[in-house]
């Protein structure tokens, strides 16, 4: 089987992209997959189903070494044929994680034959809810290669702490290559599932033999404005002192903005994720966001159309 792994964290990276070394290791320890591996050369959150229109997109190779660390060989303007005799390569796109499906399906690597199934994730924190969903870059890249008629399935890990165990990270991996692996050998033939989103926690108690899968709902909840409005008024001099938000971890310190412009009314990035939380808290049934806060694993079944396939009961793996 021919499988595309793609993201929207980007290469190996200790922080940004700190998962996704485990889950091919796992992909090839467990499975007999071909797979290919086409990422985005940086991380690409938050940006959905998005292409860049009118740009034209450039591709390097990459090889990770055999350390059990996130450092590889590269980046490569073209495949390196000696590199590629021992090491598992790695081709980024300097495009979307959307694009980068494309390019997977359509470009790269058609000596192995068509894909079968194309992968997004796992993701640096959880896709559940609406909120989240719809603006993933992950789930992104599972509707595009769903559109290109590709079974596809987004993988998102949601994390309570951002210094997870390795080991509890390898086990997430480990159920996420089953539950692939069952949802693919069982995909209904009728066309009603286009693609699946899977949320695993990153919980102590997360276990292949005792924590639940549950196939969920989309919680459709709502967020608030993502951005925060900042004014400032540099027409004293070029260098402006701005104090940080009071409520940021770092507030005693303070920016120094060096611009010639006056009066600039400027928006700060700043999701209010508790908002999001309190929502999930709130709500009732078996929905994606409260089956992963319950520490299970939420399965929810989609078309590319931005709409569920309603689904229930638990899932019982071979």
């Amino acid at each position: 089987m021919h499988v595309l792994l793609t993201n929207d964290d980007g290469p190996l990276n200790d922080v940004t992209s700190p998962y996704i070394r485990h889950f091919v290791n796992a992909i090839e320890k467990h499975t007999d997959w071909d797979l290919s591996i086409v990422l985005p050369n940086v991380q690409r959150s938050w940006i959905g189903k998005a292409h860049f229109a009118g740009k034209e997109l450039t591709a390097s190779f990459i090889y990770p070494t055999k350390e059990n660390n996130n450092s590889y060989n590269g980046p490569f303007a073209m495949p390196d044929p000696n590199l590629r005799r021992e090491l598992k390569e790695w081709a980024l796109i300097d495009g979307t994680p959307a694009s980068c499906a494309d390019i997977g399906i359509y470009h790269l690597y058609k000596e192995k034959g068509p894909v079968d199934l194309v992968l997004s994730g796992p993701n640096f924190g959880r896709n559940t809810t609406s909120s989240y969903i719809m603006t993933s870059g992950t789930v992104g890249a599972a509707i595009e290669a769903s559109l290109q008629n590709k079974k596809a399935i987004g993988i998102s890990f949601g994390f309570f702490t951002k210094k997870t165990d390795p080991s509890i990270i390898q086990e997430a991996c480990r159920i996420g290559v089953k539950i692939v692996d069952h949802l693919y050998k069982n995909w209904p033939n009728d066309n009603s599932i286009e693609l699946y989103t899977i949320n695993i926690p990153l919980v102590e108690t997360l276990s292949l033999e005792t924590t639940k899968i549950i196939y969920t709902s989309i919680l459709q909840n709502k967020w608030v404005s993502l951005f925060k409005s900042h004014h400032y008024d540099n027409s004293n001099s070029h260098k402006h002192i701005n104090n940080r938000d009071d409520n940021s971890p770092d507030s005693e310190t303070v920016d120094i903005v060096d611009t010639s412009i006056t009066n600039q009314l400027q928006f700060k990035w700043s999701p209010n994720f508790s908002y999001v939380h309190e929502t999930i808290l709130n709500s009732e049934g078996a929905n994606d966001g409260q089956v992963v806060n319950e520490g299970n694993i939420s399965v929810t079944p989609l078309r590319a159309i931005y709409a569920e396939v309603p689904m229930e009961g638990e899932i019982k793996l071979d």
